[in-house]
């Protein structure tokens, strides 16, 4: 008889994982987009004040916007698929090179 593997803290039984049990139900990943699709369109609503302060014309504040929703979208499932296989450990470490390194790319920027 195998043995149940216990949780740490309550020292109730796990429930053996399931490969099926992984995916998440529709109505679920509707309710987690929501607040991402919100916030991608947020700039959108201040686009005319966000081209006066960067000092450029307003269509061109409309692709700086339009490039960071593609981010988002592309970066989005590319990210969940690094999880998935490296885990979390060694992706918020690279995540963090690559945030650190853009960050002193723009402070060097002229």
């Amino acid at each position: 008889m195998p043995k149940l593997a216990l949780h740490p803290r309550t020292r109730a039984p796990l429930a053996e994982a399931d490969p099926t049990s992984r995916q998440v139900p529709a109505c679920w990943l509707v309710l987690l987009a929501a607040p991402v699709a919100a916030s991608a369109n947020g700039p959108v609503l201040i686009l005319p004040g966000m081209a006066d302060s960067l000092g450029i014309p307003t269509p061109t504040a409309t692709w700086l916007v339009t490039v960071f929703a593609w981010a988002l979208a592309v970066g989005t499932p590319l990210m969940a698929g690094l999880l998935r296989r490296s885990g979390l450990n060694s992706t918020l470490r690279l995540s963090t090179a690559l945030i650190m390194t853009g960050t002193a790319l723009i402070a060097v920027a002229p």
